[in-house]
């Protein structure tokens, strides 16, 4: 397992947006999205799938939508309240998240 630093995510944002898997948005709202996670995150880590277990509890999180309605309603969290409820649903915490 691999931790990422901040320059790191960063790219990751940059080149996502660059290549339209991260919806379209503006830079700066990746660069808010890097803090948020940041702030709620220990750390950001990057497992080869081979070091996942089979028996891991894996779950997949996405979105669709505008980014801007999101900031502007104050929704930038739902992901993380999609997560946590899923969690709460199954009975068990997530080990990975892709």
């Amino acid at each position: 397992m691999r931790v990422l630093q901040r320059p790191q995510i960063e790219d990751i944002m940059l080149g996502a947006g660059f290549l339209g898997s991260g919806g379209g948005r503006s830079p700066e709202q990746g660069k808010m999205l890097v803090e948020y996670v940041l702030s709620i995150a220990d750390e950001v880590a990057l497992a080869d799938p081979e070091e996942v277990p089979a028996d891991a509890m894996v779950a997949v999180v996405g979105g669709m939508g505008s980014p801007v309605a999101a900031l502007e309603k104050g929704i930038f969290d739902a992901h993380t309240r999609a997560f946590e409820a899923l969690e709460r649903a199954v009975g068990c915490q997530f080990s990975y998240v892709i």
